[in-house]
C-alpha cells in the first residue's frame, strides 16, 4: 500500500513537470550548475568529434575534474574518478551522461520498473514500454542543442551496430591482456 501511494504521488509530480528524485550531474537543487554544465557540453563535443568514452574519462581524470557523485561520500570503488560507463551508460535505459534526456530539456519518468529478487535481495530494473513513460519538456533545463544530441545518438547507433557485428563474427569485446594465471576470474577466495 505504501509503495502504491508513493508511486501515485511521484506520478502526480512527474505529470506536473516537477523533479521526482535522483541526482543529476549538472543540476544542483533544480538549477543548472555552471562548472558541471561546462563539462557536460565538453563531453558531448568530444563524443561528436569521435573521441571514445574511455579517452574522455581518462582526460577528465587527468585534468582532475570532479566526477558525478564525487561529493556523495562513497567508500567503494570509483569514489572520486570518472568511469567510461558514467559517460556512455546504456542508451535503452537512458543512463549515462550521453543518454540523459534532461540535457536537451526533457524529463522522463517511469522508464524503469524496479523488482526485488526475493532470493538475493537485489533489485533489478525492467524497461517499461515507452507508452508508459511520462515525458515533460522544460527548455530551462537544456544544456545541449538538439543537433548535437542527434549527432551523438547517431554515433551511438553506429557504434552499437559495429560492436554488434564484431560480436556476431566471433571477436571478443575485451581486447586487454590475457590473464597470467589459469583460474583468474573463475575462482574466489
Amino acid at each position: 500500500m505504501v509503495s502504491e501511494r508513493t508511486y501515485t504521488a511521484l506520478e502526480t509530480q512527474a505529470r506536473r513537470g516537477d523533479k521526482t528524485g535522483g541526482k543529476c550531474y549538472g543540476d544542483r537543487d533544480g538549477k543548472i550548475y555552471a562548472p558541471e554544465a561546462k563539462v557536460i557540453r565538453q563531453l558531448f563535443r568530444w563524443y561528436v568529434e569521435g573521441y571514445s568514452p574511455r579517452w574522455m574519462a581518462a582526460e577528465l581524470n587527468r585534468r582532475q575534474v570532479l566526477s558525478p557523485g564525487s561529493s556523495w561520500n562513497r567508500t567503494a570503488r570509483r569514489a572520486k574518478v570518472w568511469c567510461p560507463s558514467a559517460i556512455h551508460g546504456d542508451p535503452r535505459r537512458g543512463s549515462g551522461i550521453l543518454n540523459n534526456e534532461i540535457y536537451v530539456g526533457r524529463r522522463v519518468w517511469n522508464r524503469l520498473k524496479w523488482i526485488k529478487d526475493p532470493d538475493s535481495g537485489k533489485r533489478h530494473a525492467i524497461l517499461r514500454p515507452s507508452s508508459q513513460w511520462i515525458v515533460h519538456e522544460d527548455a530551462t533545463l537544456r544544456l545541449i542543442d538538439i543537433e548535437t544530441w542527434r549527432l551523438s545518438r547517431a554515433r551511438q547507433t553506429r557504434r552499437s551496430a559495429e560492436v554488434g557485428d564484431k560480436v556476431r563474427k566471433g571477436l571478443k569485446r575485451y581486447r586487454g591482456q590475457a590473464p597470467v594465471h589459469i583460474f583468474t576470474g573463475l575462482l574466489k577466495c
